[in-house]
Formats: C-alpha cells, sequence, structure tokens
C-alpha cells in the first residue's frame, strides 16, 4: 500500500504563500501583466488590507487545502479548478523565413547558372514564402489563466513539497541547473522578505560566468576552447506527464502521493484539455503531439517540475556527452569542451552533430524540409505569370531536387550515419575512436532518450538562430573571450553604472538601425533604452526642463510603428510612463488610439486591447491625477481604468522606485484620496501631520522594503514637518516598520544591535557607529572628492527655479566614477544635492556599500506668502548615507545634521526674502564610526567656528569639510591647521567654479597636500587612498620616536593616546560608555530619583538608577510560573516591576532596548530576551472607594484604560471578540470585566504569536480598602476569578508577576492557584531585589559626593531584614542625599486601617511588649507570609502587619516560623514614638 505524505500547513504558511507569489509576480517581466492585474483584482475584492478579513480568508483557505487530502474532492476547489483556460501572449512577429531554407535550395540548384533566372526564381519563391507568413504574422505563447487562489496553491506546494525536488537538482554538490532554483536558507526556511526563485541576473550571470571560468582554465592550459549554446525548442509543450510523475515516484513516492502534487497535477491536466480547444486555430500547434504533452506556462509549480524532468538530461550529457562544463538555464544549455582538432570547428552544424550525436537532429519547422521545399518550389512552378519557357527551364534544372534527391531519412538512420562519420574520421587515434565507439553505442542501445523522456525526433533541439557556437583557439582566444564576458557583463549589469546622456543616444542609434541583429538582443536593447530614459528624466523638479524628454519621445513614437508595434508591445508600459513624466495627455491618447488601430487590422485586437490597457493602468499608478483630464476614451472605459488603477495602487503593485516621496505609497490614505496623488511629484510639503505609515501596507509589501527607506520616511517628517524629534527617534521608528518586512515568528529577532550604536549624552556630538557583519577594521581607505559645477544662487533658488537634466548627469557621472575607481567614501560639496535625489543616493550607497555625504540643496517652502506673519525657515542640512551589510544583505542608515552657523551673507538673502534662519540652542555635531574608521563632516562656514574643530580632537582619523565658497584662500588654511591640530586627513569639496578641492594629511607645508584640484570645467573626481593604520601607529608614538619617524608631523599637546587606542580598537562606544559610568563632568551628572517610579522616565532623563537588571537572569531561569513578591511600601516594588516591563515588552523593542545600555543585563547572555513577548502591566494603587459600585465603576475605568493601550489588537480579532473588546473599551454592563485579562492575554498571543507575561503591581490595593470599607466578600469574589483565570492554566501565559505588601489568606484570593511562588520578606529568594543593600548605598553616595559617618547612615536607614539579606530603605537614602541630612523621611504612617484595627484590640501585656522595643530589646514571635483579614482578634496579626508593613523586622531565624523581632532603624522609631 503506497503511503500517503501528511504536511502541517498552518495559517502562516497560507499567509507566506500568498506574499511571495506577490513579491514574484511584482518582479516578473510583462509578459505576465495580466496575472499583476489579476492579482490586485483579487487583493482588493478579498479586502486582505483588512488584517481581520485576511486572516478570515487565510484560514479558509488553510481549512480548503486540508480537505484536498480527502481524495481532491474539495467542493471550494474543484469551482476554481473548473475557472481554468488559457491566455494567449504574443510571442513573436514572423517576419522573417529561415535562410536554412534558402541554403538547402541553393546547394541543390548547381545547374541555375544564369544569374538573371536565379534572381527571379527566388523573388517569386520569397513572394510565396511572404504569402504565407501575411496569414500568420503573430506567432503565440499560451499561459495558463486560473484563479488566483489555485497560484496560492501552487506556491504553497513549492514551500511543503516541491522545494524537496528542488533539492534534488544539487545531490553529491553537482550543481549544473540554474534557472528557477529556489531561494531557500541551509535549514530549508523560505524566510517571508524572499520571493520564490532566485533572481534572474544573478543566477544568469553565474550561468555563464562559470562556463567563460573553465574556457579560460583551458586556455591557461595552452588548449583550445569551444562554447556550444542551445536551447530546446518549445520544451514546455513536450514533456510527457505520465513519465513527469515515474521520475517524481523513483525520487520519493511521498513526493508523488502528497494532496497537494494531485492537486497540482489536476491543475495541470484541466489546463491541457483547455488548451486543446483554444489552441484549435493556432496552426504551431496543430500538431497534436503538444495537445498531450504540456506543462503550464505562467504558474510557479511548473518552474519545479519541469526542472526536475531534465534532470536526466543533465545526466546523460554529463555522463556521454562529457563536456569541460555544462550548465542549464531552464532550456537553454551552455557546453564547455577541450578541441585538440580546431579545423572541425569550421562547419558549425557537423561540428555540433559530431558533439552531440543523437542530442541534434537536421530539421527545420515542424513539416520535414523536403515536403516544405517541395510545396513551395510547385507554388512557384505554377505561378500563373511565369513564362513557360522558363518554366520548363527550371523544372529541368530542378528535376534532381523534385526527384526526392533531398535527404528524408529518419533521424534515427541521419544521426547514426553521422556518428559514423565521427568514428571514420582519420585524425582519430585508435584510443579516441575505441572511447567514442563506446559513447554511441550507449546512446543508441535501449532507446536512452526516449526513457527519459527527451524524444529529439520530435524536435526537442533546433539548429536555428538560437544555436550558437564559439571557438578559441590556443593562444589567440582570450580576446574573443573577453568580448563574450563584456556582452553578459553588459545584459546582466545594464544598471551598474547610472545613464547619461551620450549613453542614451548612442543606444537609440543602435535601435533605430535596421540591420540583420539578433532580435532577441534588439528587444533587450529597446527594453534597456526605455528604462535608461526612465532613470535619466525621474526625479526632476520642474516640468519645464524636460524639453529634452519631449524631444527623445517623438522620436520614440516614431519608432513605434507598425510592426514594431507588435515586436516591442512589451514594454508598452515604459512609453506610457514617459508620457505621463511630460504630462502630454495628446500624445497619450494618440499613442493608445494608435495602437488599437493597427491591431484592428489583425485577428486578435481585443487580446492587444487588454494588454494595452493593463500597461496604461500600471503607468497611471503613478500619476493618477491625469485620468480625469483624459477625452478621447469613453466613460466605461475610463471607469474601468480608474478601478484598475486603484487597485493597482493599493496593491502597491507598480513602480515604487520611481516614486519621489520615501513610502509614500505605504501611508494610510482613503479610497477617495488615491487619485489626488501624483507620485511623480516631490510631495515632501505636503506631507500631513497625521500622515502614518500604514501597517498592513507594509506587511503585504509586494517587494522587500530596505531600511534606508523607513530611515527617509521619518527623516521626512523631522524636515517637512519641522518637529523637534528626540536623539535617533527616526532610526526607531524606522526600525520597528522595517521589522515589518519579517515573518511574525522572527519580526521580533530582527535588530541592528551588533551593527548600529547611537549615543548622544556627549557634549557637542552625537555618536553613531556602523558596522558591517564579520568586520575587518579598513587599514586603508579610498575617498573619492567630488569637483562638480554648482549654480547654486540662494536668491534664485527662494525664487523656485529648480534642477535640470545637466545638473542630474554631473551627479550621475560622479557616482559611475566613483563605482569604476572603487573608492569607499565619497564627498559632494556644501547645497549640491536636491533632497528628493536621496532616494537613489541611498540605493547606489547600499548597493555599492560607498559611504556618501555633502551638502543638500536649501530647503523650503516655495508656496508660502511673502506678508506670512510666521516666516518659514530655510534648512541647509548635511546628509551622510552609511552602508552596512547584515547577515549578508545590503543595507543603509542616513542621518542629517542641519547647519549650526549660517554664513553671513546667507543669513542676510534669505532674511531679505522673507524666510527664516533656523537656530538650536544646543549644537551638537556628527561623529561616525563607519567600519572602524573614525571621521566627522563640517558644513562650511562652521569650518571657522574654532569650538567646532577643538570638539572633534582625538575622536577622529578624517575631517570631511563640504563647503560652496569663494574665499578659497581663507578656507585653505583653516583647513590646512586644522589637519595639524586635531593630527587628521582633511578632505574637503567644493564647488569646481571656486576649486580647491583637496585631500590633506597632517605632514610639513611640502607634503601636506596629497591631491589637490584648483578648479576645473570639467566635472571630475579626485581620489587617494588614506592610510588609517599608518596615522593611528605614528599618533600612539612617544614624542621623540615620532620626531625620528618624521612620516607626520608630531601630535600636538594633550592628544589622548587611549582614544588613540580606541579608535584603533573600533571601541570609541564602550570609552563613551565608561566616561558616562565614571561621570567626570564630560557628561551630565545624574538627578536624584526621588519619587520616580517609571524605568523609563528614569534613564531617559538623567536621573541615578542601582542598576538591578541581575535579577532579570534570576527570573528567567526561575521554574515558577507566576511570582508574588511582598515588601513594605517606597522599597522600590513599582520601579523593579516597570523595569522588567521595559525589558520584556515586545512593543518597542528597539527605543527600549537603549534603555538597558550599559547596565548588567546588556552583557548578558539573556539580553536575546529582551522585547520577546507581549506584556501586560496593571496598577491598582490608589485604586479606593467606600462601597462596591465606585469600586467596580474605578476598576472598569482602570481595564478600559489597559484595552486601549492595544487598539491596534482590535482590528485583527474576530468578530466575537471585537465586540468583546468593545465592551470593555465602553464600559458595557454585559462585558465579561472577570476575564478581561485572560482575554487580553489571548489577543496579544494570537497576534504575536508568542506566549504574554502579566505584571499586577499592588494587586492587594483594592481588597484591603474592600476589608476597611465592608464590601470584601464582592472583590473577594470577583478577583478571585480575575486573577485566576489569567493566571491558573493560562495556555497564553509566558509568566506572572504580582507585588503587594501582603498576601491575602490563601482559602480566599488565591484558592486554586497551585501555580504561585510567594517571595516575602522572610524568604532568601530574591531577598536584595527590593531596597538597597549596603555596597549599593556606598556607591550613590559616592556619586553625589556625599559627606557621610557610615554608622550614622546605618543607623538611621539600614536594619531591615529580608530573608538573609541586611536592606536600606531606597527612599529614605535618597531623601537623605537630597536633603544633606539625616532625618525621618520614609512616607510611611501607622494611619493604617488594618494596625488600627489590630491596636484597638490590643491587650495590654501586648501593648507593654511593643514599648519594650524601644528600649532596643527584642521580641520572639512567629510569623506566616499570609494573612487572614477577619481574624483580627488574633494577637499573632498585628505582628504579622507590623513586620509586613515595616515597621518592625525579623532580626534572626531561631526556628521553623519563628523569628526575632526588633525595631529596624531611628526613622522607624521616630515615626512609632509618635504614635505611641
Amino acid at each position: 500500500m503506497e503511503t500517503i505524505i501528511t504536511t502541517d500547513i498552518t495559517t502562516e504558511d497560507i499567509e507566506s504563500a500568498y506574499l511571495r507569489l506577490k513579491r514574484s509576480v511584482y518582479y516578473e517581466n510583462n509578459v505576465l501583466l495580466h496575472l499583476k492585474v489579476k492579482l490586485a483584482e483579487f487583493e482588493n475584492e478579498k479586502e486582505l488590507l483588512n488584517p481581520n478579513k485576511r486572516e478570515i480568508f487565510f484560514n479558509k483557505f488553510r481549512d480548503e487545502v486540508e480537505e484536498l487530502k480527502n481524495k481532491n474532492n474539495s467542493e471550494y476547489f474543484n469551482n476554481l479548478f473548473q475557472e481554468i483556460g488559457s491566455k494567449k501572449v504574443i510571442k513573436k512577429l514572423n517576419e522573417k523565413v529561415d535562410k536554412n531554407i534558402y541554403k538547402i535550395i541553393e546547394d541543390n540548384l548547381e545547374d541555375l547558372k544564369n544569374p538573371e533566372e536565379k534572381e527571379e526564381f527566388f523573388s517569386r519563391l520569397n513572394k510565396k514564402i511572404q504569402e504565407d507568413l501575411k496569414k500568420d504574422k503573430i506567432s503565440y505563447n499560451y499561459f495558463i489563466d486560473c484563479p488566483i487562489e489555485l497560484h496560492i496553491l501552487s506556491v504553497l506546494w513549492i514551500m511543503k513539497i516541491g522545494y524537496k525536488l528542488d533539492l534534488e537538482l544539487d545531490k553529491n554538490d553537482n550543481i549544473y541547473s540554474y534557472g528557477y532554483r529556489l531561494d531557500m536558507k541551509k535549514d530549508l526556511e523560505i524566510i517571508k522578505e524572499k520571493t520564490i526563485f532566485k533572481r534572474y541576473p544573478i543566477q544568469y550571470q553565474k550561468w555563464k560566468n562559470n562556463g567563460i571560468k573553465e574556457v579560460e582554465h583551458i586556455l591557461e592550459k595552452d588548449e583550445n576552447a569551444v562554447i556550444i549554446n542551445l536551447d530546446l525548442k518549445r520544451f514546455y509543450y513536450n514533456i510527457d506527464t505520465k513519465l513527469l510523475k515515474d521520475k517524481i515516484k523513483k525520487i520519493d513516492i511521498n513526493i508523488l502521493n502528497s494532496h497537494l502534487t494531485e492537486a497540482i497535477f489536476k491543475i495541470n491536466e484541466i489546463y491541457m484539455e483547455k488548451f486543446i480547444i483554444e489552441s484549435e486555430s493556432d496552426k504551431d500547434f496543430k500538431n497534436k503531439r503538444y495537445k498531450k504533452n504540456i506543462l503550464p506556462i505562467g504558474i510557479y509549480s511548473s518552474a519545479i517540475l519541469a526542472n526536475i524532468y531534465l534532470k536526466d538530461l543533465d545526466d546523460l550529457i554529463l555522463k556521454m556527452v562529457s563536456p569541460n562544463y555544462y550548465g542549464r538555464y531552464v532550456d537553454d544549455l551552455f557546453l564547455v569542451f577541450i578541441e585538440y582538432n580546431i579545423e572541425e570547428t569550421k562547419n558549425k552544424k557537423k561540428y555540433i552533430e559530431k558533439k552531440l550525436g543523437k542530442l541534434l537532429k537536421n530539421e527545420i519547422s515542424d513539416e520535414s524540409p523536403k515536403k516544405y521545399i517541395e510545396k513551395k518550389l510547385e507554388e512557384t512552378l505554377n505561378d500563373e505569370a511565369l513564362e513557360e519557357t522558363f518554366k520548363k527551364n527550371i523544372e529541368r534544372k530542378l528535376e534532381k531536387l523534385l526527384k526526392n534527391e533531398i535527404s528524408d531519412e529518419s533521424p534515427k538512420k541521419y544521426i547514426e550515419k553521422k556518428l559514423e562519420e565521427i568514428l571514420n574520421d582519420k585524425t582519430l587515434d585508435e584510443t579516441q575512436k575505441n572511447y567514442f565507439k563506446e559513447k554511441i553505442e550507449k546512446l543508441l542501445n535501449s532507446n536512452i532518450l526516449n526513457k527519459i523522456g527527451v524524444s529529439f525526433d520530435k524536435k526537442m533541439l533546433s539548429i536555428n538562430t538560437k544555436q550558437k557556437l564559439f571557438v578559441f583557439e590556443k593562444g589567440k582566444g582570450k580576446r574573443e573571450l573577453l568580448e563574450i564576458e563584456e556582452t553578459i557583463l553588459k545584459k546582466t549589469s545594464t544598471f551598474a553604472f547610472l545613464p547619461n546622456e551620450k549613453e542614451i543616444e548612442k543606444l537609440y542609434k543602435k535601435i533605430s538601425i535596421e540591420n540583420e541583429e539578433d532580435e532577441k538582443n534588439k528587444k533587450h536593447d529597446v527594453s534597456v533604452y526605455l528604462a535608461k530614459l526612465l532613470m535619466a528624466f525621474s526625479n526632476l523638479e520642474n516640468k519645464k526642463n524636460l524639453d529634452d524628454l519631449k524631444d527623445k519621445l517623438d522620436e520614440i513614437l516614431l519608432f513605434f510603428e507598425e510592426d514594431n508595434l507588435i515586436k516591442y508591445y512589451m514594454y508598452y508600459e515604459k512609453i506610457f510612463l514617459l508620457l505621463i513624466i511630460v504630462g502630454n495627455i495628446e500624445k497619450i491618447e494618440k499613442f493608445y488610439k494608435r495602437v488599437l488601430e493597427y491591431f484592428a487590422k489583425t485577428d486578435d485586437a481585443s487580446l492587444i486591447k487588454n494588454y494595452l490597457k493593463d500597461s496604461f493602468c500600471f503607468a497611471l499608478s503613478l500619476n493618477p491625477t491625469l485620468i480625469k483630464n483624459l477625452k478621447k476614451i469613453d466613460n466605461d472605459e475610463k471607469m474601468d481604468i480608474q478601478k484598475k488603477v486603484e487597485n493597482i495602487i493599493k496593491a502597491n503593485l507598480f513602480k515604487n522606485d520611481l516614486i519621489n516621496t520615501s513610502l509614500l505609497s505605504y501611508t494610510k490614505f482613503s479610497d477617495k484620496e488615491i487619485l489626488k496623488f501624483n507620485f511623480l511629484e516631490d510631495n515632501n510639503f505636503k506631507i500631513d501631520k497625521q500622515m502614518e505609515l500604514d501597517k498592513e501596507k507594509i506587511i503585504l509589501s509586494p517587494r522587500f522594503i530596505h531600511f534606508n527607506e523607513f530611515n527617509a520616511f521619518y527623516l521626512n517628517k523631522f524636515i517637512f514637518l519641522f518637529n523637534v524629534f528626540k536623539d535617533f527617534d527616526f532610526y526607531y521608528e524606522s526600525l520597528k516598520y522595517f521589522k515589518l518586512n519579517y515573518k511574525k515568528s522572527i519580526e521580533n529577532k530582527v535588530s541592528f544591535t551588533k551593527n548600529i550604536t547611537l549615543i548622544s549624552e556627549i557634549d557637542k556630538l552625537r555618536f553613531y557607529k556602523i558596522t558591517s557583519d564579520n568586520l575587518h577594521i579598513s587599514k586603508k581607505i579610498k575617498i573619492g572628492i567630488a569637483s562638480i559645477k554648482i549654480k547654486e544662487d540662494l536668491k534664485e533658488t527662494l525664487k523656485g527655479n529648480n534642477i535640470n537634466l545637466l545638473e542630474k548627469e554631473k551627479i550621475t557621472e560622479i557616482l559611475n566614477l566613483a563605482k569604476k575607481n572603487k573608492v569607499d567614501i565619497l564627498v559632494f560639496p556644501e547645497v549640491s544635492i536636491p533632497y528628493h535625489w536621496l532616494g537613489f543616493l541611498n540605493r547606489f550607497s547600499r548597493e555599492n556599500q560607498v559611504l556618501i555625504t555633502g551638502g543638500l540643496r536649501h530647503i523650503f517652502n516655495p508656496k508660502i506668502q511673502y506678508d506670512n506673519e510666521t516666516p518659514e525657515y530655510v534648512y541647509n542640512f548635511l546628509f551622510t548615507i552609511l552602508p552596512f551589510e547584515q547577515e549578508k544583505s545590503k543595507m543603509s542608515f542616513m542621518t542629517l545634521r542641519l547647519k549650526n552657523h549660517y554664513s553671513p551673507q546667507e543669513e542676510k538673502i534669505i532674511l531679505g526674502k522673507y524666510y527664516a534662519v533656523p537656530t538650536f540652542k544646543n549644537k551638537k555635531y556628527d561623529l561616525f564610526s563607519w567600519n572602524g574608521l573614525h571621521f566627522s563632516n563640517i558644513n562650511c562656514f562652521e569650518l571657522a567656528d574654532i569650538e567646532t574643530r577643538s570638539c572633534l580632537k582625538n575622536y577622529i582619523d578624517l575631517l570631511i569639510a563640504s563647503v560652496h565658497n569663494r574665499d578659497t584662500p581663507y578656507f585653505k588654511n583653516i583647513l590646512e591647521a586644522t589637519s595639524r591640530d586635531l593630527h587628521v586627513f582633511a578632505a574637503q569639496s567644493n564647488n569646481s567654479i571656486y576649486g580647491d578641492c583637496e585631500i590633506l594629511q597632517p605632514t610639513n607645508k611640502d607634503n601636506m597636500i596629497m591631491a589637490c584640484i584648483k578648479g576645473s570645467q570639467n566635472d571630475t573626481l579626485l581620489t587617494e587612498e588614506l592610510n588609517i593604520e599608518n596615522l593611528r601607529n605614528f599618533q600612539l608614538q612617544d614624542y621623540n620616536s615620532q620626531k625620528e619617524e618624521n612620516t607626520y608631523k608630531p601630535t600636538p599637546p594633550n592628544m589622548n593616546r587611549q582614544i588613540v587606542n580606541c579608535r584603533r580598537n573600533n571601541s570609541l562606544d564602550k570609552y563613551f560608555k565608561e566616561i558616562k559610568e565614571r561621570n567626570n563632568n564630560f557628561l551630565i551628572p545624574k538627578k536624584i530619583p526621588i519619587g520616580i517610579n517609571d524605568f523609563k522616565t528614569l534613564i531617559e532623563n538623567n536621573y541615578y538608577y542601582i542598576d538591578k537588571t541581575k535579577y532579570i537572569e534570576d527570573l528567567l531561569e526561575d521554574g515558577s510560573e507566576v511570582i508574588l513578591f511582598t515588601r513594605p511600601k517606597s522599597f522600590g516594588k513599582t520601579l523593579n516591576m516597570s523595569m522588567i516591563k521595559y525589558f520584556f515588552d515586545i512593543e518597542n523593542k528597539e527605543e527600549n532596548e537603549k534603555l538597558f545600555s550599559s547596565l548588567y543585563i546588556e552583557k548578558s547572555k539573556y539580553i536575546s530576551e529582551q522585547g520577546k513577548y507581549p506584556v501586560i502591566y496593571i496598577s491598582f494603587k490608589d485604586l479606593k472607594a467606600k462601597n462596591w459600585e465606585d469600586s467596580i465603576f474605578k476598576l472598569k475605568n482602570q481595564l478600559k484604560d489597559l484595552y486601549k493601550q492595544f487598539l491596534y489588537l482590535k482590528d485583527s480579532l474576530d468578530e466575537i471578540s471585537q465586540e468583546d473588546f468593545n465592551k470593555i473599551i465602553y464600559m458595557k454592563e454585559d462585558a465579561n470585566y472577570e476575564y478581561a485579562l485572560k482575554y487580553l492575554t489571548e489577543y496579544l498571543y494570537k497576534y504575536y504569536e508568542q506566549k504574554v507575561i502579566v505584571i499586577i503591581d499592588e494587586y492587594d490595593s483594592l481588597i484591603i480598602n474592600s476589608y476597611e470599607n465592608n464590601y470584601y466578600n464582592e472583590a473577594i469574589l470577583f478577583f478571585n476569578n480575575f486573577y485566576n483565570s489569567a493566571l491558573k492554566d493560562n495556555k497564553y501565559l509566558e509568566k506572572g508577576f504580582l507585588t503587594g505588601i501582603l498576601r491575602v489568606a490563601k482559602e480566599d484570593i488565591f484558592s486554586g492557584l497551585n501555580n504561585l511562588e510567594v517571595c516575602s520578606i522572610l524568604d532568601n529568594k530574591y531577598s536584595s531585589f527590593f531596597g538597597l543593600t549596603e555596597d549599593e548605598v556606598l556607591k550613590v553616595l559616592d556619586y553625589f559626593n556625599m559627606e557621610y559617618e557610615l554608622n550614622e547612615v546605618k543607623d538611621w536607614y539600614d536594619g531591615y531584614r529580608f530573608g538573609n539579606s541586611e536592606i536600606y530603605n531606597p527612599y529614605s537614602i535618597l531623601k537623605y542625599i537630597d536633603k544633606k541630612e539625616v532625618g525621618a523621611y520614609c512616607p510611611i504612617t501607622i494611619n493604617n486601617f488594618l494596625i488600627r484595627n489590630s491596636f484597638e484590640n490590643l491587650e495590654k501585656d501586648l501593648f507593654h511588649e511593643l514599648e519594650l522595643l524601644f528600649t532596643d530589646q527584642e521580641t520572639k514571635k512567629t510569623l506566616y507570609s499570609d494573612l487572614d483579614f477577619f481574624d483580627n482578634k488574633n494577637t499573632q496579626n498585628i505582628w504579622q502587619l507590623l513586620v509586613h508593613y515595616g515597621y518592625l523586622t525579623p532580626k534572626e531565624k531561631i526556628g521553623r516560623n519563628f523569628y526575632t523581632l526588633s525595631i529596624p532603624n531611628k526613622e522607624i522609631e521616630e515615626f512609632l514614638k509618635e504614635f505611641f
């Protein structure tokens, strides 16, 4: 009995399958444009942006997939199967006939010597063939057209089953299959941010490059090398389904038996049936063999199945043909051989036949060459216009040809004959002949090729224009190889360098010339030309500067005429995009109509109309405001276009790389607002204060959103809303949303902790440390200084005159030079870069790992009125983009700094135009550590400030100055002095009109200038290598050694070698943290945290903190599920619970992480638990009321406020849970308040897929109050259910922590809570978690420079005994530091109901016993950790209360539950004396 594979499928699997499908479709070329449209419609129809509806759909889909296990009898999927059809897609224009046909005829026309007769004959023959072509002008491919749900199923099959087939291709490390390979980690996890398959450019380049490396290796051995490049013809239409199943069965029968695999084959079978009907009229598919052997194109499961189908062919080629290299990219084969006899390669066809034997045959079309030629010759001779005499002459001369002398032998005989020729080759020695004979016999025996499903008599391989042979002769072949390498590089790295005007013009000339170029290459050139135009002309500020593009568009529209409309139909979207950038509605509509009119003459008008409309919609998505201006398109069609555009924008499936404002399409906006956005414009000043990123759009993004995009979005808000952000808030907000790229299960593990360190508390400096994984600290750095003309006239700028194409070309040329010269750092001058170009600079920096810094053009709102009462600011920013690598992914981090000192002339112009100059009280400069290099950047006039320069001393290796200054001698002197005074390399980039771009080193005057450009008419890049290691090593030497070496000038006074060493070890961040801890006036002194109970407030506001984070380790190692801590008031219970909350809380993980910087836990292995869990924190402090009604009202309010903290959960809940949630929020009477805490843990668990930590502070406050006011029974009944439901047997609970003063008697509130551990003041466990130990007290007293007598401090505030620890009261110690004298400060009071109530029943003997304690005597009592409120006549209770409230302390444990008690210290004694 066959085994059926069972696969557990989760909702997250379905979501992951959908996202991978969406991301893969997004990156597909426009052949699958119909699928993109269908996907956008599907997503909006199912309302997947609504998390609740998304979850419902994914859950339902998961359930339906499970139903497939029932012999595929799922009604849901059966209905979907019935919707399968085929989509006809243009393949090519049939404008040429195979030249082999003419060649075969010409070879048999030897008797036709008369040139005129020959020309006349061929003219008429060609006419007949062209008539055939006109009948079938267009060839088509057929793609599967099926519901999106089946595409999701296809991807799910790949994730759960198909990946096993993919792994088979790489068995024994024999990697020869490159196309459509799964993008998987070693542990087979397919992470969310990936598409399904490895990206085409990378895989294609590997495929070809590995073959070329083998050719290089052969040439190095001084041998001849040959490349054979072939592709399988119509491969997807020649796959035997039965044989495919047999292949899978041999690999693993469980794969074949899976219900998912069965579903995939059912899709294939139904498609095959539909294809037979729908392709009936297509001449290319009349041959019935196509009907039975077909794999659907356009569904991703087919790629896996196609690869595994060809695995046997791969193995056979490797075994039988034995190439030196073999690689296959889907159906393209690339083989490399050593060739000893170079002469044989001159006849390409014969050579390939010799090499591949049975793997090739000599057919030209589906009918044999003989039959086709006979038919054409007969038609030519029957031409009525042909003269009789001429006709007879031709018949006589073609007699041989017509009498069956054209070979039509069977493929088997033909190949056998060719193989025999190999064996008769005189150049073969006996050994080689035997070797070939053995291989040939194996090929011919047992019909081996048919067995593996590659029946070459069915025309699987073609010798036509797609077949290529390259020969490389030893000693001569390197040049030819270099040309091929350049061709491959050109195709796979088209956009490695940014386009310029000359390159674009050259490319246009190439495509506009009619030639015999390979059509595939020409299509590539057309695509590249249009794409480079888009890249060059996007992001230009002023549309008046688009005249160049208008001219080019006229050329393009002339090119896209007649047959070119068919050949290059895939590029309609790019044409529309260019027209939309210009905004010419008339030309847009004209082109639209032109295409429709041309195709109206064919039988396929409706097919191209749909494709044209889809292309138009994708282009319009970037500027939907144009829809209302369309005049020549009727209203119904316009409404259809509008709906499609809305769907595409909501699904974010359009070209996001052309959007001007970062992540604008990922913000929250209503359906009504969609058509109001022109995404191609500079929308920065349109950013609304309420504009926020839409979490759901990010989760469903069709592409991985890079960190720098979030970074740019929040910097946008910082600049254009002119908010005063706290240091680095933009970073933490960016990281929070960046995590949404990842699956929920790993989202909270995503962190740049090892890559990015930020410190802001340094005087005058902000420190950024950016490092890549596996960092090797740079010893040398190559720097590039841009020398470019900047026509920045601030007066003109403030009038609104904007950037043009010429200026953009300057920047792109500099970027290209930076890449060619392999610079590490690129520096631009001040005011050189428009703000909205930061997006493409970020991409360049990230992809090429080049640090870029420079000045932004002035930023201001040009639309304000001059008489505005509140002038708008004009901002001058420096930008710095710092690339890094994290887990093999390329990232970049960007920061901006406002210019601290505007020049006098700059201020004068700004104020004169009714604008304002921004100023900050606390001026800060940026200090960067990037991959081990330490540098800072200065913005022009700031260089003149001596304080600016001096604050950087010791901390940097390099000072970068971006300037726009005509007073070059003055700035040159400053820069030279700075280089020597700070002992650093210095680099300056200035406007080339003024000159003096230079790179300096701290040497004597003669050697100081390493490189310099005085000024130039041409834009250029000044480069130089800086030996950072040498400079640091020199600085670490003593003065005499420096003088002796004389490499640089000796270091100036007060050069701190400790800091130099920190730079060398890349540990400057640790140095700053140590300085911070020592508080040596470098940092602001800590404040005294009296009454501060919130951990975040305490840390962020520079309050002194006694580090208790060591106890986080203990809590994590503690096996107890729920822990109750009981301590007196003012011993830090609330602060410690707050600290626990901020450590574990999954919300704001990155922001909270910095709170623990320099604390014990930061270096613990348990730091990995930081930010891992959802946390519920609730406090019942001060929740007092006179009766139960008021009390429950306050409690409901408290729960309402708690739920409001988690409003974001609501959309993810099902309808019933949403209703329950709302009842709590709106304080409905029928809300289930007793289970409110339990329900909230469930909601959080389902949202984060992580168990929840519950923290309840002062749990007993309300209960004690209820006892005082006579509603204890009601309170106990409520809280028994409230606490037990949340803390007992709650599968959503990770841990629970409670604090209070007392443990209420077990039989009341905690009945049944058997997982509770109580840690009271009587227990050793956690004894020093609350309050201060003596060491901690000494440390804090020393910090605040207190002059004290320790014995006096101990007498007043020590004396508490918690377990085995001696504890001080922290509140009293802080008050003592504040007041600078001892006194009674503890806020405890005897005015406590429980104590007063007990005292009323106090017997005289007990009263006397208490009085004796004032004489330093002790008493011995039995103590327990819990309390029975109703047993107030029990004299034991008074001792319990006095100990737990802190009036007495257990000095020593002398027996089981038996202790000696005393007054802890003078402070408490003072309070007790007042009472008695």
